[in-house]
């Protein structure tokens, strides 16, 4: 995991930039409810590359659906109902009426193998990347998947 700074917003670059690099903070997001707030702004704690580019913390909604997983490896841009925003940076996923498996580094799931996500559970996905690699299968029967876009 990359580590998470404190942030202000600098008016000059017109971007969040970390408050004190020394001192990373390692924060695990789960929800929008998680996110810590910096006291000298009312930024999230954004996540940022080795580049300096903002990878993680929150964004704003930029699209959502609800899809079906089968017994076919599909991915986001393939599944009908969850075509995926050209702004997209990231998702939120929850599984309802059967479990699924994934992969984000681009191989392909089985019934059997991948990380599995139970009915009624949820990942989020928070790299573009990684977004663009998802792949999705089902476990048993067809799985009805809830997606919102982050951008």
């Amino acid at each position: 995991m990359l580590p998470t700074y404190l942030c202000r917003w600098d008016s000059a670059k017109g971007h969040p930039v970390p408050v004190n690099e020394k001192f990373p903070l390692e924060v695990r997001l789960y929800s929008d409810s998680d996110l810590p707030v910096d006291v000298l702004s009312p930024l999230p704690v954004i996540q940022y590359d080795p580049e300096g580019t903002a990878i993680g913390g929150y964004y704003p909604t930029v699209g959502d659906g609800t899809g079906t997983v089968s017994n076919t490896a599909v991915s986001l841009a393939t599944i009908t109902g969850v075509a995926v925003p050209p702004n997209a940076r990231g998702c939120y996923i929850t599984v309802e009426t059967a479990g699924i498996r994934y992969w984000t580094s681009g191989g392909v799931p089985t019934a059997t193998l991948g990380h599995p996500i139970a009915n009624g559970g949820g990942i989020a996905i928070d790299h573009p990347d990684d977004l663009a690699n998802a792949l999705f299968i089902r476990t048993a029967g067809d799985a009805v998947i809830m997606v919102t876009y982050k951008g």
